[in-house]
């Protein structure tokens, strides 16, 4: 049985795409403020680590999936935004410019197995100046890193230079798909 250990509706159905079976979604308690460590692009890894860490122990026999994704620009990270003025600023500096989205992901096995990568992927968004404003109006801001969604097509245009769409949604099935058949939970 796979547990993913996120709420995330767009990890799920992500997930959904490549893995048929049904499986559990147990979102993580982790705090993600009780790190105290440079938040570099290495930072969505050890969040997935942690995140998977924590979930696989209540569940050992299952094999326990986790990410993390953030957003870097100009070398700060842009995690999900606080408030209005945070979205608006993210989306601001954002906009027709270049920039990396970096998801890390763990797999656990009786919180043994560990199989993590990194995948960045560069992108470029356009919103609309006088959009800005009503898409942060919205809400859909608020839950995710960089302060919007690539799916998010009534609002945001983009360009991904390298990479997968669904690495910039947070969870990179091309590479997962590869590494779930090689550790034999899903079929090829």
């Amino acid at each position: 049985m796979l547990v993913l250990a996120s709420s995330s509706p767009r990890r799920e159905s992500l997930l959904k795409k490549i893995y048929k079976d049904e499986f559990l979604i147990v979102p993580s308690k982790f705090d993600e403020r009780a790190l105290d460590v440079k938040k570099d692009e290495t930072l969505p890894l050890i969040l997935s680590f942690y995140k998977g860490k924590e979930v696989s122990s209540n569940y050992p026999s299952y094999f326990v999936l986790s990410a993390d994704t953030a957003v870097y620009y100009q070398g700060e990270m842009l995690n999900k935004p606080k408030d209005f003025n945070e979205a608006r600023r993210f989306l601001n500096e954002l906009n027709d410019n270049y920039h990396k989205v970096v998801t890390g992901y763990s797999i656990f096995l009786n919180s043994e197995l560990l199989l993590q990568r990194k995948v960045d992927s560069i992108l470029q968004i356009h919103i609309d100046k006088n959009k800005i404003e009503e898409y942060i109006a919205t809400a859909s801001p608020f839950d995710k890193a960089g302060g919007y969604g690539i799916q998010d097509t009534s609002y945001i245009s983009s360009k991904i230079v390298s990479g997968h769409m669904s690495n910039v949604m947070g969870l990179p099935i091309e590479e997962l798909e590869l590494d779930l058949i090689s550790l034999n939970i899903l079929a090829r």
